[in-house]
């Protein structure tokens, strides 16, 4: 991706004040200089001047930093996805014995500091959202909601990848550096994804039944869909989103393991998309089209910016007139919406699950032909093209020069599942008892 240089959000001054007074904001205060702070796909690097974000459009918003140490490296990712209403303003300190933003224990402060933004107090030290990128931002997380942040959060609130690499109950600390990174990973805690079925049973079923019911995903499908208390799928969809959205811009392993698992559950369906569960699918096929138009576009990790520096690091290079308002100004230099995300092209293309379960439901949707339901068609149409255009999969290419299947891809590690044929000598054949 080619590094974007610093947004500006281009206002009236009359519009402008509209949005900062029915916005939501974020105040962050004592963040050291050279943090990566991320806000949706946004990320700054913060400066001496930076206190956080105004104009935030109401919804859900995914929060991610990661402290700098003195050798220049950074920590591993720290996460949380917050749901504002408007005006709301959400305060958080930098506590440096945790390295991390936490909550103020004093409600009295945090309303102090609440007004305090809502009077335009800290107006100058605020950088504005990134309207220009709210679009995307909402096809990422449209299916995300308050029930469903409950319901995965860990209890601490947070996601951290640390969390996941090592587990706090199996530790036993016997420094004071080592309790203190038990009492964070107890802090963060792990993501309550669903559970999915691997199998499905049917007391009663017949084997051949059996057998269908697993090389056909919809009742799987159906079976986690009611594990969260939706039947429609819409919450699975949301908790897809979710994952995608925690590996992408919280670098969690087990995010990415849960969307890879999810995308496989709907791509093994055969009965849903056709019949049952049309709206769920067409829905589905443009949540991951979203989702690979937002990862493909991180393929290059943007540098840090050669800027012109004026008191302290992260300063913009830009003036703001009085209708601009130009986030460089407020002690942060942006990253180009990139650097806390992964390059998903990374992890798309030596790992063929998904070339392989695309072409089979792209296949057998060409094989139904005009039966496919129209919005269904269209829809996977598009993700077809997206998936051609951007990592070269051609699902037209009925057969490959070399005998592969083109649906299916033919690099190493497609033909794991697949038979063997083995060529034998005459004298082999013949041992075989196969010639005489």
């Amino acid at each position: 991706m080619v590094q974007a240089a610093p947004y500006q959000v281009s206002l009236d001054a009359d519009h402008a004040r509209q949005l900062a007074v029915t916005g939501a904001a974020l105040l962050l205060l004592d963040v050291p200089q050279g943090t990566l702070l991320g806000v949706d796909q946004q990320v700054f690097v913060v400066g001496p001047r930076f206190k956080g974000l105004k104009m935030l459009p109401p919804g859900v918003h995914f929060l991610s930093y990661q402290a700098a140490g003195r050798d220049g490296r950074v920590s591993p990712a720290v996460s949380t996805f917050l749901a504002l209403k408007p005006r709301d303003v959400v305060v958080r300190r930098w506590d440096a014995a945790q390295e991390g933003l936490v909550a103020l224990a004093d409600e009295d402060e945090v309303s102090r500091f609440a007004e305090g933004v809502r009077r335009f107090d800290f107006d100058s030290s605020l950088a504005p959202y990134d309207l220009a990128g709210c679009s995307q931002w909402h096809g990422l997380a449209c299916f995300i909601d308050e029930p469903l942040l409950h319901r995965l959060t860990p209890v601490g609130g947070e996601i951290s990848v640390m969390a996941e690499a090592l587990d706090p109950d199996l530790m036993q600390p016997r420094t004071e550096a080592e309790r203190r990174l038990v009492a964070q990973l107890q802090r963060w805690g792990r993501c309550f994804y669903t559970r999915l079925p691997r199998l499905v049973k049917t007391p009663g079923a017949s084997g051949a039944e059996l057998t269908a019911l697993n090389l056909d995903k919809t009742a799987a499908l159906e079976e986690a869909a009611s594990q969260t208390g939706d039947p429609s799928g819409k919450a699975l969809l949301g908790e897809l989103q979710f994952a995608y959205i925690t590996f992408l811009f919280g670098r969690s392993l087990e995010g990415f393991l849960q969307w890879k698992a999810l995308v496989g559950l709907f791509l093994d369906c055969q009965r849903g998309p056709l019949l049952s569960h049309t709206g769920l699918f067409v829905a589905f096929l443009a949540t991951v089209q979203q989702q690979l138009s937002a990862g493909l576009g991180l393929q290059q990790k943007p540098q840090r910016r050669q800027q012109r520096r004026r008191g302290g690091i992260g300063e913009g290079e830009g003036s703001s007139s009085d209708d601009t308002e130009d986030e460089g100004d407020r002690g942060a230099s942006s990253e180009g919406g990139g650097a806390l995300g992964l390059p998903l092209v990374e992890e798309l293309l030596p790992d063929s699950f998904l070339r392989r379960r695309f072409g089979a439901f792209l296949e057998a949707l060409h094989e139904e032909g005009t039966g496919s339901p129209p919005a269904l068609t269209q829809q996977a149409a598009q993700l077809e093209t997206l998936l051609r255009e951007r990592l070269g999969w051609d699902f037209r290419v009925r057969q490959l020069p070399s005998g592969g299947c083109g649906c299916c891809g033919d690099e190493e590690g497609d033909d794991e599942d697949r038979p063997v044929v083995v060529e034998l000598s005459q004298e082999e054949r013949r041992l075989a008892g196969l010639e005489m």
